[in-house]
């Protein structure tokens, strides 16, 4: 007996080493820094101007720079992009690799945090369940995508400038409604949406935009995610093996959000209507994404799915559309940001031609960010783009009242956002009409 006990103690002892061996080989990730062309499997990665960080479990033959993080146990890890490499270290930090850094939190529910100057960063999760192999990514090269992608390439030639013309009245209505300035009718009932962070008036504002797009004549539904709902509207056109998505995100810092981003979604809501209406040559899918504020985590659970479906077949790119309503110097600058993404540069090309062609009174400041839900279709070799205010400069013309309760509609400047609504409709008419 005593044997035996003996016996099965040190059986125990050693199941039980191997698995804290085992546990703490788990808590070990790497950051690595490779060239845009590398491909390996990830756990996530975040765009430079000309190179990726990566958070990998084997460091691919192709790393130029690699270092070791260890992820301290109830933590979870988070990818944070910096302003510059010489920034102060984040509360959590446990890595960086150029401005990138990686950070432990001992909660999922904490969204945000401040640096040491108390500037706001925003978080990405990285899940260790997301692995992205290389099977998942349209091509092994960046730039083959072209023809897989854009396959007729007379989409792509260049249309002349439109016509139409957005108004600033309809787009000031439409951002008074999603804000709580002005209020809502739902199946003839009255509603106003004070802030999009509570799961009540994120229904609202979904339920509000359902009712007006299947108006419109959008086929509108929900793509439901294990913590969020995507709102989701199409309008088939004449080939509807082909698509363009417009999206903003929906959810809001428990504020009104009027800037961030309702102005977003009702840029984009209001183009995508624009084109519906001119019997577009491609089909037109509006998409209002939650829970961005939390990480981008429903234009994460909306790729993946795309990836998995074999939904990504036929996107002509992804333009998404991220605070559109500050511009306190009256400079008119504005971001298109592509960071030299697979094909993104030929969305942002789009954006630069219709600039050139137009009397729109409006320039493009350079800019590299993951901060927007254009980032989680780059997981994906994913051609998109962000197009945004002037946030990151230089100079930086950054909204004061980002995420703060003041955000509402009489600090939006509606005469710029209403040039860059027009700037993108033609744009993205040059695609699709």
């Amino acid at each position: 007996m005593k044997k035996s006990s003996k016996l099965f103690t040190a059986l125990i002892f050693m199941l039980f080493f191997k698995s804290s061996k085992l546990i703490d080989h788990n808590r070990n990730f790497f950051l690595v820094l490779t060239p845009k062309t590398a491909v390996f499997p990830f756990f996530y990665r975040m765009s430079l101007n000309d190179h990726h960080v990566s958070v990998v479990k084997d460091v691919p033959t192709s790393a130029i720079k690699m270092k070791e993080v260890t992820l301290p146990p109830g933590s979870d890890l988070f990818l944070a992009e910096l302003k510059s490499i010489g920034e102060s270290a984040l509360t959590g930090e446990i890595g960086r690799m150029e401005s990138i850094a990686a950070v432990a939190l001992s909660t999922r529910s904490l969204p945000h945090i401040h640096n040491a100057i108390g500037d706001h960063v925003s978080l990405n999760r990285v899940s260790v369940d997301d692995l992205i192999e290389p099977s998942s990514l349209t091509n092994s090269s960046r730039f083959s995508a072209i023809s897989s992608l854009h396959g007729n390439r007379s989409l792509w030639e260049e249309v002349p400038s439109r016509s139409v013309s957005i108004n600033s009245e309809i787009l000031q209505t439409r951002v008074a409604q999603l804000s709580g300035a002005s209020t809502i009718q739902i199946n003839g009932t009255e509603h106003r949406i004070l802030e999009r962070a509570t799961t009540k008036n994120k229904n609202l504002a979904r339920a509000f935009l359902t009712e007006q797009l299947t108006a419109s004549g959008f086929l509108v539904s929900e793509s439901k995610y294990s913590t969020g709902v995507n709102l989701i509207a199409d309008f088939k056109g004449q080939d509807s093996t082909k698509f363009i998505i417009l999206s903003g995100h929906l959810d809001s810092m428990n504020n009104a959000g009027a800037d961030d981003d309702a102005s977003g979604v009702v840029s984009a809501w209001t183009i995508a209507e624009e084109l519906a209406k001119s019997n577009p040559r491609i089909s037109i899918r509006f998409v209002a994404f939650d829970q961005e504020e939390l990480g981008l985590v429903g234009s994460k659970a909306y790729a993946k799915s795309l990836s998995q479906s074999g939904g990504f077949a036929g996107l002509m790119g992804v333009f998404n559309i991220e605070m559109t309503g500050y511009d306190s110097n009256g400079d008119g600058a504005i971001h298109v940001i592509d960071c030299d993404e697979n094909t993104s540069s030929l969305l942002s090309e789009k954006i630069v031609t219709a600039l050139s062609v137009s009397e729109i009174d409006l320039k493009v400041i350079d800019a590299c960010t993951n901060r927007s839900d254009h980032a989680s279709f780059w997981q994906y070799d994913q051609p998109a783009i962000v197009i945004a205010q002037n946030f990151f400069g230089p100079p930086s013309d950054a909204n004061p009242c980002y995420h703060k309760s003041c955000d509402k509609v009489d600090k939006m400047n509606f005469d710029y956002m209403t040039k860059i609504t027009n700037l993108i409709f033609q744009a993205v008419a040059a695609i699709a009409i």
